[in-house]
């Protein structure tokens, strides 16, 4: 019995870990549709809703604020993103792709000089949303999980070299 391709379209998992289970959809390399274009415009309008929730609520966003941010149905979040924390955990790994981008062709001293200010931005940030709004450890323990599930994984080999 074969398999049936809108079965596996709707059910298929969009991500290699279940704690980014609201990663982007996988397209085989070369393909493009429409609705795949449509979908990446999408998610980058949802994305940047997140940036100016999180301007102004640091990381105790809502789902909603997230929505209205991007100027769509709270129905187009969840199907791009399940929970607050996926959204969090998004944004992150955009900032960090951003700047590794950004900083890919520039000489090694001024890069890493720039990182390390931008990184400490982020965090700054998210140190700040804290003090604004006290959070429980239990809270803080859960957003430096979302930090930690938006940062790219270390290769085998760094992580042998650092332990």
């Amino acid at each position: 019995m074969g398999s049936d391709p809108l079965f596996d379209t709707l059910f298929r998992p969009t991500a290699q870990s279940p704690q980014m289970a609201s990663a982007a959809p996988v397209r085989a390399a070369g393909t493009r549709s429409r609705a795949g274009n449509a979908m990446n415009r999408t998610r980058a309008a949802l994305l940047e809703g997140a940036r100016r929730a999180v301007q102004i609520n640091a990381t105790k966003i809502t789902m909603a604020q997230v929505a209205s941010g991007a100027g769509v149905a709270k129905a187009t979040l969840y199907n791009h993103f399940r929970t607050r924390e996926a959204v969090l955990s998004a944004l992150l790994a955009e900032e960090v792709n951003v700047l590794v981008e950004g900083l890919a062709d520039r000489p090694l001293a001024g890069a890493l000089s720039e990182a390390a200010s931008s990184l400490s931005d982020i965090v700054l940030r998210w140190l700040a949303s804290h003090i604004m709004t006290p959070a429980s450890g239990a809270a803080i323990a859960a957003d430096v999980d979302i930090l930690l599930t938006g940062l790219p994984a270390r290769p085998v080999a760094e992580q042998a070299a650092s332990a």
